[in-house]
């Protein structure tokens, strides 16, 4: 295999980089010379080619000059003197001139025989593309007929000036005519020079198409007269401020040649070196294959779809049966990794694990809440590895066992699931060992940047990994309503956090919970009004839930309605940012429970909600899928009705009971909770209730998991049947007195 870059390889990504620049039409456009066409097939066996126009230009010279005219020698100087460059405007003046314009058009119609070639794979490559524009001097209708073979893209074709106002981009504009009755043909010094006074719509969509994007110019040759006028034209036009015109193909350049096209502002991208071990004397496939392999490497250069997340959605690689430089050279193949349970986790494989799951991570879209399909498809290829992650930590060095830690811990905060006490253990002697801010913690682990013998390693991502994991276990602490330990989390992260708005807000965040979930609301007002403001922050949109669930609803509506106005207004055009539009979501989902809307602002709402769908963002699809488990849940071990004590003894109350064991299907109870946390979502408004029966049915579920967080949950949905139901004087006196011995 050829691993060697080719010399311009830097010129090919930038264009391929503009190309994928993140809108539904790339920031690149291309002008697509007679050299392309040849990519065509023919539909006969003779293995002809579509004639370059120096082919035509020899016809023309043949019918103006008969051999017999002219003695031998001098005929063939003469032919190639003729038809070279921008000679060959002149011979067709010529020959319009003897013949007349119809004549010339028979010729070119009759020499490029568009009807008897078809587009082929080059030329779907071409259109596979997302180009702002696509332009062409072709007579041909090679691109034309391309088209129904896309489907990816819509490309309107224009003819003439007058359909610029009716087609939409990408479009496929032929600028010098088409066959067969789009004339004319611009080929004669005459038609050249005054085409822009005869067609000034097509210069200044062309002009546009510059100044806006990287310009490519594919098939012409570097004396080819399109592609001499056309760079020309744009130096006359736009001078300096001209962007770089990019020259691409088979084009052997001396020094003095590439010197005069960078003079002209235009940057030669030879790919002559792709093609350096096929048969130069096969002339025509080393243009093939050098073209499809520029265009397959443009292709590459494609995001991974976000939609398919977490899957890679690698496209197949090319098969070219030649020894061409790589695609894409930093492409990573996908890794296997034994999923059984009892195969072992050796430190070697616990390493490729944490660095596969980190590549998957940088590749997540910015969903707010990983929409529920995604979340099982993350959870299944994750939970195979917890039991044996845990086991190999304690043999990993750092900073192994901390990126394999933050891994596991990142996919455990997308897929809504609370750490388990063993895994809590386990990160918590990880983060013990190591500490990246010794001037804010007085911790003596062993790991720290001003130990001699650590000094090298990537304290900054250290730091960010460390922190991660710290705030994941004070959120464990207060869910499981842990003092001692919250106390301690909250002690050791109240210096650090000052050093990041974002940690800080979390801190706050955390703070406020904890507080309302022991019920010490004026406490957790205090701490909102302490918790520093944060613009286009999606902290401020959780802050704004808690303050709504707490009945300061106008404040927390006048929060959320600026996050909303700075999200929307932070949206750039044909950009699609996921992280944007998921917070768009998710904060209309946070207003429609603090400000009720009326019909017309609802059916609004709805339209909007309706075109997220298409990014897998909607927050009543999320919220409602975990309420229907929650219900399948309470159905599965519901066993009838029954009259129970209340807490006031003298109080009876009829009401569903459960049964079977109490650690049922608590995942989806634990995430339904979650959810209201990580999409900013009130469990009540007043006499709006987000949470309902379902919220306090998932109280109960992880109550002899979690007590306190599940009473908070009952307490919170405001049902009073699920919650009297569960909690009777006898219970809740055993509870407490379990938790005071404890």
């Amino acid at each position: 295999m050829n691993n060697t870059l080719i010399p311009d390889q830097a010129h090919i990504d930038e264009i391929s980089k503009r190309l994928w620049s993140g809108r539904e039409i790339g920031k690149a456009a291309v002008m697509v010379g007679a050299g392309f066409s040849r990519n065509s097939r023919g539909t006969s066996p003779s293995g002809l080619s579509l004639p370059l126009l120096e082919d035509v230009g020899i016809e023309m010279f043949e019918t103006l000059y008969p051999a017999n005219a002219i003695p031998a020698e001098q005929h063939v100087q003469l032919r190639n003197q003729m038809t070279a460059g921008t000679a060959i405007m002149n011979l067709a003046s010529e020959f319009e001139t003897t013949f007349g314009r119809q004549a010339l058009d028979e010729l070119l119609i009759r020499s490029v025989a568009d009807d008897q070639f078809v587009p082929d794979v080059v030329h779907e490559e071409l259109l596979s593309l997302p180009w702002s524009d696509v332009f062409t001097t072709n007579y041909d209708t090679l691109l034309e007929r391309t088209r129904p073979r896309i489907h990816n893209r819509k490309y309107d074709v224009i003819y003439n000036p007058s359909d610029i106002p009716g087609k939409m981009k990408p479009r496929i504009v032929k600028l010098h005519g088409t066959f067969p009755s789009h004339r004319p043909f611009i080929i004669t010094d005459e038609d050249y020079r005054t085409y822009p006074r005869s067609f000034p719509p097509f210069v200044n969509i062309v002009q546009q198409s510059i100044m806006e994007n990287a310009f490519c110019l594919l098939g012409f040759s570097g004396n080819d007269p399109n592609f001499i006028y056309w760079s020309g034209w744009v130096r006359d036009h736009l001078g300096n401020s001209a962007a770089p015109i990019y020259l691409c193909g088979l084009l052997n350049l001396t020094p003095s040649q590439k010197q005069l096209l960078e003079r002209r502002n235009v940057i030669p991208i030879d790919l002559t070196p792709v093609v350096s071990e096929i048969d130069a004397h096969d002339t025509q496939l080393r243009h093939r294959v050098a073209t499809e392999w520029f265009l397959r490497h443009l292709s590459a250069g494609q995001p991974l779809s976000r939609n398919t997340w977490p899957e890679s959605g690698k496209r197949q690689l090319w098969k070219s049966g030649f020894d061409l430089p790589p695609i894409s050279p930093a492409e990573v193949p996908d890794e296997e990794f034994d999923e059984s349970p009892l195969a072992a986790l050796d430190e070697e494989t616990a390493k490729r694990l944490s660095a596969y799951w980190r590549r998957q991570r940088k590749n997540y879209p910015g969903w707010i809440v990983l929409p529920y399909n995604k979340r099982i498809a993350l959870w299944r290829d994750t939970d195979p590895f917890i039991a044996r992650i845990i086991e190999v930590l304690p043999r990993l060095t750092c900073p192994e066992n901390l990126w394999l830690t933050y891994e596991l811990n990142w996919r455990a905060e997308r897929c809504l699931i609370p750490l388990a006490d063993d895994w809590a253990t386990s990160f918590e002697s990880v983060v013990n060992s190591i500490n990246p801010f010794p001037r804010s913690n007085p911790s003596s682990a062993p790991i720290r940047p001003n130990l001699p013998e650590h000094p090298n390693l990537p304290w900054k991502q250290i730091a960010e990994s460390w922190v991660d994991i710290a705030f994941s276990l004070m959120r464990k602490a207060r869910e499981d309503q842990d003092e001692s330990g919250f106390e301690k989390w909250t002690e050791i992260l109240r210096p650090i956090v000052k050093l990041n708005t974002e940690w800080q807000s979390r801190w706050y965040y955390e703070l406020t919970l904890f507080n309302v979930f022991q019920f010490r609301e004026s406490r957790a007002l205090e701490i909102l009004e302490e918790w520093p403001a944060q613009e286009l922050s999606f902290w401020e949109a959780r802050r704004s839930a808690v303050l709504a669930e707490l009945g300061d609803i106008d404040k927390a509506r006048s929060i959320a309605e600026k996050l909303l106005s700075g999200v929307r207004a932070s949206m750039q055009p044909y950009l699609t940012d996921y992280s944007l539009l998921s917070q768009e979501a998710w904060l209309m989902l946070q207003l429609f429970t603090e400000k009720f809307p009326g019909i017309d602002a609802r059916q609004e709402q709805q339209l909007r909600w309706d075109e997220l769908k298409a990014y897998d963002i909607d927050p009543w699809f999320e919220r409602n899928t975990l309420q229907s488990d929650i219900q399948s849940i309470a159905i599965d071990v519901e066993t009838g009705n029954r009259e129970t004590v209340n807490f006031d003894p003298l109080s009876r109350t009829l009401h569903y009971s459960f049964g079977g064991t109490l650690a049922i299907k608590t995942t989806d109870a634990f995430s339904y909770l979650r959810l209201f946390e990580e999409g900013a979502i009130p469990m009540r408004v007043g006499g709006l209730h987000m949470a309902t029966r379902e919220g306090a049915i998932a109280g109960r579920l992880i109550s002899p998991f979690s007590f306190f967080w599940g009473l908070s949950a009952m307490v919170r949905s405001d049902k009073e049947e699920v919650l009297y139901a569960w909690f009777d004087r006898v219970r809740i006196a055993h509870s407490i007195s379990a938790r005071l011995i404890s």
